[in-house]
């Protein structure tokens, strides 16, 4: 039964890498599609909102915590089977994303080696479509296994193909819509590289990551997405010694830059800091409130609205906040 797993006022903060936020009024850990879909019942017959919270890498939860159902997803399960010379890897959305990839590395699966190091679960770097310049996570993905309670009288599982998913820049069907990622498949083909040179790929990555990102403090990685080149005025556009990104068929502006244009690094709000290493990392510095993060957001976009008249649109998910 449901019930038997359901848990009351639970502190949010330790689950989020932020490590902030207050309590949601319900919380369960969900290790089954039956206990899944009970619970999405359990909330519609209460009238309760409902928050998948996978690795709380992408989150800012507010202090007042979240009025609602949160369902932890405790999928981690893995395994591997060849197929016609290709190799399918089948993970559950709750394992780690560094479980997740170093399982692929191990077995010479290579395709997103250039995500290392990157945070949260697996259903979380696949619904919002995590990735880098040139790389993202639905690059890998062949199918998806996931739970559809847009009707809530009748929660669906569905299998969707890459297609269906309607991956875009950090974005997917599942953003978009009532839809649980539950199962993730991933195809590859064998490397040739040698099992050393995949390891010395990884701590090269690792190696730039930790030199331009501020991992010794809590953070929820890049805070905003980069916004299209298109979106900026003409004479700005022309700048010679503009830093731009190509990324798939449009160039983004790196939202760091713009914040860092806009003289914002090291700006502080209460224990919350614009990053001295990467302006697109908004630090919890010193014992920061959810509340703290929050207005340093809204001020970083106030000032990159002035200064280029641009509407930054946060990449993470504000959870428990009335988005202004």
């Amino acid at each position: 039964m449901f019930e038997d797993i359901l848990q009351k006022d639970v502190l949010l903060s330790p689950y989020t890498t932020y490590r902030v936020g207050g309590k949601a009024k319900y919380f369960a850990n969900i290790e089954n599609e039956e206990s899944l879909i009970e619970s999405l019942a359990w909330a519609k017959d209460n009238s309760l909102p409902v928050f998948i919270l996978g690795g709380g890498s992408n989150i800012l939860v507010s202090d007042d915590g979240f009025d609602g159902l949160v369902l932890k997803i405790q999928n981690v399960s893995k395994s591997i089977e060849e197929q016609d010379g290709k190799y399918i890897c089948t993970f559950g959305s709750g394992l780690s994303w560094s479980s997740a990839l170093n399982f692929m590395l191990e077995n010479k699966l290579t395709n997103l080696i250039d995500l290392t190091g990157i945070p949260g679960s697996v259903g979380g770097a696949v619904r919002g479509n995590a990735g880098i310049i040139n790389k993202e996570t639905s690059d890998g993905i062949l199918e998806i296994k996931a739970i559809d309670y847009s009707d809530l009288d009748m929660p669906v599982t569905k299998t969707f193909s890459k297609e269906e998913c309607n991956f875009g820049y950090r974005n997917s069907i599942f953003k978009q819509e009532k839809i649980i990622i539950w199962e993730v498949k991933f195809i590859d083909t064998k490397s040739e590289i040698s099992e050393e040179e995949i390891k010395n790929k990884v701590n090269e990555i690792i190696s730039k990551r930790q030199n331009s990102q501020p991992y010794m403090y809590p953070s929820a990685g890049c805070v905003f997405k980069n916004p299209n080149l298109n979106k900026f005025s003409q004479e700005f556009q022309e700048k010679k010694d503009f830093v731009n990104v190509f990324n798939r068929d449009h160039k983004e502006v790196p939202a760091g830059y713009l914040i860092e244009l806009s003289g914002l690094k090291g700006y502080q709000v209460g224990g919350a800091q614009v990053s001295e290493k990467h302006g697109n990392f908004l630090i919890n510095k010193e014992n920061a409130k959810s509340i703290d993060i929050y207005e340093l957001i809204l001020h970083v976009k106030n000032a990159v609205r002035n200064n280029f008249g641009i509407e930054l649109e946060e990449e993470i998910q504000l959870v428990g906040f009335d988005k202004k």
